[in-house]
């Protein structure tokens, strides 16, 4: 056949109780006519691909390539996508979507005495609603020349458009009391790129040099918003929120791969890069109590701040085979990321302000060896050095010495065994500041343990088995970070009845736990924390073929489950009105969510087939954080904090029945 594909309708029916945002987080699942189409056609000079699935909803995608043998490729691309956060969000603010928010009282709104928490008083005033969301569109055209081998070119266009609306919160103040509120930002993102490569192939060399450039523009770089503490006019009217600006990047690449004798291979990756943009300094900053004072920044250097990011980059790789019984690999990778940014000065309040830039350079180098022993044994010994400089006040360098080894042993047919060990010692310049030092480079050190067995103790079933360990100390953090701890079990399994069954299986566990000290050292330590999350998945599937190649029915049943607990330990008196019981959290990102899949499939005809299914999806989250959520929230009533319902609520559950056509030609 010249001409081959598929088409398929779908009919689907929901029922969703609860947050229809978290349930189509990232899709778009509702009643209505689904159709995906495949077409291929091949000849002996030309080709060409074309696929479509969920025509005319939120996640549709197209593409369709094509070209002559040996000649030229094209394709073309279409895909939509959404990102769903909250549906049914409220404000008291008009013009949620663009980027200026007020509203028309002349006072703060919610300043009547007992308006705390969710009094009607209150949330009778959030009268404007609107979905949190993203859709986000893909689409773009490439090409392909290779009719001038041993060199080929490849172009491309690309560009993805980003519309909808997130949470952002600004600081109704600059105290720690002062509140907060939740404002509605505007997304409207479009992102163009276009790459250009050319490349030599010719055995034993591959070389390519490729160009890209990304321009990002958002109509919307400032988010202006009426502050909730000001009467309409007043000289603290409004402050404003800055969002993305614009911005472009460039980028030169050259990659190559050489082959050597002894079965060896030389790859060079090596990369210069550059981000620019711009964006307006604030000549201001509010300062919010029961009124707002509008600071003015004084002795700016510069009214517009320029960013500029230049990266290079380069990597070698040698790998070797040189007999049967070892190969290794030996690399060398280099990172520099300099920042050439704008540094503006300007004094608030008789204190200067300098913003600083961030700079570091990160060399890593490393060898492994795999090595084949008697009795089917095999070890790969490894170590990895890393150092890394950084232009910054309280950690300006790192070094990590990694090493470890990983083995394998199939004595026998019926089943594998793969361990491994690593250890990480990391050492830092520091200086010791109030907060402690970060955790992004305190010096630690780190062990991990891994065992897997796969076993086939019959024909027809397989059966996996693995347990990691992995434990890392902070030292000398003063407070925050202290330790981390990890251990992961999981087993599946999957069994062929015959011709008649298939049943497969799963099951991961795991247990995280992490210790903080916070506020202070020594006398001034007031509290410290452990916080565990516990991780259960398993499932089970299985495929049961009533008539071979005729009539299948398939289930399959997951649950996935977290459940964390925070443990608070005062290290001096409990404050007033708490107790020990009333300080832990109990509810700290614990989720359930449960699904059953059921369908039955029968093939009419060699060309078309018929399917009906229904499908169950429970989500069930609970959290200190969202439980029991507030719209606005005072204990003094004099400095609030305004939400949206960003987030809240996103329990369901959800019942799908389906029902397909499949024509094949």
């Amino acid at each position: 056949k010249k001409i081959v594909g598929e088409i398929k309708a779908a009919g689907v029916l929901t029922d969703i109780n609860g947050s229809k945002a978290k349930f189509n987080e990232y899709r778009d699942l509702k009643d209505g006519i689904y159709g995906k189409i495949n077409l291929k056609y091949d000849v002996d000079k030309y080709f060409l691909k074309f696929k479509a699935s969920d025509i005319g909803y939120d996640t549709q995608s197209y593409k369709m390539d094509g070209g002559m043998w040996g000649k030229f490729k094209y394709n073309l691309k279409y895909n939509e996508i959404p990102h769903n956060f909250t549906f049914g969000a409220k404000t008291f603010y008009t013009g949620a979507g663009s980027n200026n928010l007020t509203y028309s009282e002349t006072r703060a709104p919610f300043t009547a005495a007992g308006n705390s928490v969710n009094t009607p008083s209150v949330v009778n005033q959030y009268t404007n609603s609107f979905d949190y969301s993203i859709k986000r569109k893909q689409y773009g055209v490439g090409f392909k020349l290779e009719m001038m081998k041993p060199l080929y070119l490849d172009f491309g266009l690309f560009r993805e458009k980003n519309e909808g609306i997130v949470p952002v919160a600004a600081a109704r103040g600059t105290g720690s009391v002062n509140g907060m509120v939740e404002l509605p930002a505007p997304v409207d993102y479009v992102t163009d790129n276009f790459k250009a490569e050319v490349g030599y192939t010719k055995n034993p060399v591959f070389a390519s040099l490729s160009f890209l450039y990304s321009k990002f523009d958002n109509d919307n770089e400032n988010l202006y918003f009426r502050f909730p503490n000001t009467a309409v006019g007043g000289a603290a009217d409004r402050d404003v929120y800055t969002l993305p600006p614009d911005n472009d990047y460039y980028k030169l690449a050259f990659k190559s791969k050489v082959k050597l004798p002894l079965n060896s291979a030389l790859n060079v990756n090596a990369g210069k890069s550059r981000a620019k943009s711009e964006a307006e300094v604030l000549n201001y900053s509010l300062d919010g109590t029961t009124t707002a004072t509008k600071r003015n920044i004084t002795g700016l250097t510069d009214t517009n701040f320029n960013g500029k990011v230049d990266t290079t980059n380069y990597a070698l790789v040698l790998n070797s085979n040189p007999v049967s019984y070892l190969d290794g690999k030996i690399y060398y990778k280099y990172y520099d990321k300099s920042n050439n940014s704008d540094r503006i000065t300007g004094t608030v309040s008789g204190v200067n302000y300098t913003n600083k830039l961030f700079d570091y350079r990160k060399i890593v180098s490393g060898v492994e060896a795999g090595i084949k022993l008697p009795a089917k044994f095999t070890v790969t010994p490894f170590y990895k050095y890393a150092k890394t400089d950084r232009e910054r006040d309280d950690i300006s360098q790192t070094k990590d010495n990694t090493y470890g080894i990983d083995a394998g042993w199939n004595g026998v047919e019926f089943m594998t065994v793969k361990a491994g060990y690593e250890k990480l010692k990391r050492e830092a310049q520091w200086v010791l500041a109030s907060y402690g030092v970060a955790i992004d480079g305190a010096p630690q050190g780190r062990k991990t343990y891994r065992i897997g067995v796969d076993v086939y103790p019959v024909d027809g079933l397989n059966i996996g088995l693995g347990y990691k360990n992995n434990r890392s100390k902070y030292e000398d953090t003063g407070r925050g970070f202290r330790e981390e701890k990890n251990s992961e079990y999981s087993a599946n399994a999957d069994y062929a009845v015959g011709k008649l069954m298939t049943i497969a299986g799963y099951y991961d566990y795991e247990v995280y736990n992490t210790t903080q000290l916070q506020n202070g050292t020594g006398a001034s330590v007031r509290w410290e924390v452990e916080q565990k999350n516990k991780s259960n998945d398993y499932g089970l599937s299985s495929d049961i073929y009533i008539i071979p190649k005729k009539l299948t029915l398939k289930a399959q049943y997951d649950n996935v489950r977290s459940n964390g607990f925070v443990n608070i330990d005062y290290l001096t008196a409990i404050p007033a009105g708490y107790t020990q019981d009333s300080l832990d959290l109990s509810s700290w990102d614990d989720y359930r969510k449960e699904s059953v899949t059921v369908k039955t499939s029968y093939n009419v005809s060699r060309s078309l087939s018929l399917a009906i299914g229904y499908a169950y999806e429970k989500f069930k989250y609970s959290d200190a954080a969202i439980n029991g959520y507030a719209y606005y929230y005072s204990t003094a009533n004099t400095n609030p904090n305004y939400f949206t319902g960003a987030y809240s609520a996103p329990s369901y559950n959800a019942n799908v029945v389906f029902a397909a056509v499949t024509y094949k030609f």
